[in-house]
């Protein structure tokens, strides 16, 4: 920005700007930052950047714009964070007394465009009671929404957010409808998982046929193992299974709520895989996990968490390969793989495989004559 009609010594501002989603009614971020503007002039502070942050809840600190701000500031970058209003810098009353004393202790302050505090008692307190309206407002508003998402859920409606691939919504009806192509996609994944097929191969068909994920991305071991754990396909409508996010704003698939809290429609949605399916599939994944494990408990690898990829920088585990000799025994070779080229299925630059055997003798060598070789002990010591 322009340093005109500022003096040299005027304190340094930033700006904040942020937006949660286009639905609520919101100052828009071209109205904060008018507002922003307008104060730093009255207050002749120079403004020296202004921050934004597109679609990003206020209850937690997690929006990028926000730290890097927070970061810059507090490396000197400016004496002053100026918002439009305190709810856009938070709308969790604890979070943002910690985000302020950690910036205070920096010589940095947040002010509000619109809400004017000073620092008497009277000031602090009217603060303390405007964050604290904030956050309520911030609850009550997510309970109302939870209101809305739990009536379109009864009713099988679309709650937000993309859906599962197999799947289209029907934007008069917000009704769940199959998409062809896609849903062909997902009886090749369980018809060739039900004929014992692995991932790798189930992969490449897909691949050959020119399947994508809904991101237009080659399918991974992870997309198919979500696809496989999705009781959706089998009809069945479910809405609220995951626990709530923590303080911090995180999701966690693996922590789910009590089942009487979802809300489970049969009928719900378009069937693509019948429910025989469905659970012969789940039975054989718990039955290929349990044998995994096994396997994987007899070898050990003693470089490993230690490997990374020379390609894609990728972490390196052990796997075992088996091959016949020539007396139709079978033998077997520890290696060391790339496991996002396992992942994605070779998609990108990787290494190939290291034999175990040879990369663990090659550094146990290097250990016993280079770094407990008496010279070099004798350095170090």
């Amino acid at each position: 920005m322009a340093m005109q009609g500022y003096s040299f010594d005027a304190p340094l501002a930033y700006g904040y700007c942020r937006k949660s989603t286009s639905e609520q009614r919101e100052e828009s971020i071209e109205a904060q930052q008018r507002a922003i503007i307008a104060y730093a002039a009255a207050c002749g502070y120079k403004l020296v950047k202004i921050y934004k942050d597109h679609g990003n809840s206020g209850r937690n600190g997690e929006r990028p714009q926000f730290m890097q701000m927070v970061q810059d500031a507090a490396a000197g970058g400016a004496q002053y964070i100026i918002v439009h209003k305190l709810d856009r810098f938070f709308r969790n009353a604890e979070r943002q007394t910690l985000v302020e004393v950690q910036l205070r202790r920096h010589g940095v302050r947040v002010l509000s465009a619109t809400e004017h505090f000073d620092d008497s008692p009277q000031g602090q307190f009217m603060r303390n009671i405007t964050k604290a309206i904030n956050q309520w407002y911030s609850a009550n508003l997510a309970q109302e929404v939870m209101k809305g998402l739990r009536e379109n859920a009864i009713n099988a409606r679309n709650t937000g957010g993309p859906p599962p691939l197999g799947y289209a919504v029907d934007k008069a009806t917000g009704k769940f409808v199959i998409e062809p192509r896609e849903a062909e996609a997902v009886r090749i994944i369980f018809r060739m998982y039900l004929q014992d097929a692995g991932y790798a191969a189930i992969i490449d068909e897909l691949n050959r046929g020119g399947y994508t994920t809904r991101r237009g991305r080659p399918f991974g071991k992870n997309s198919i193992y979500e696809i496989l754990s999705n009781e959706k396909y089998t009809g069945v409508y479910i809405w609220n299974k995951l626990a709530q996010a923590d303080p911090d704003g995180h999701v966690s698939r693996r922590h789910l709520k009590p089942r009487s809290e979802w809300v489970y429609v049969k009928n719900g949605m378009p069937r693509i895989i019948e429910p025989e399916d469905f659970r012969r599939a789940q039975a054989e994944m718990e039955k290929r996990r349990h044998k995994s494990g096994q396997a994987r408990a007899k070898v050990f690898y003693l470089l490993s968490g230690l490997v990374y990829c020379g390609g894609c920088g990728g972490a390196m585990g052990g796997e075992v390969r088996r091959y016949k000799s020539h007396g139709n025994t079978q033998v077997e070779y520890r290696y060391y793989v790339c496991t996002t080229k396992k992942r994605l299925h070779g998609a990108g630059e990787h290494v190939r495989a290291v034999p175990a055997d040879q990369l663990e003798r090659a550094v146990l060598d290097y250990i016993q004559h280079v770094v407990l070789h008496p010279a070099t002990m004798e350095r170090l010591c």
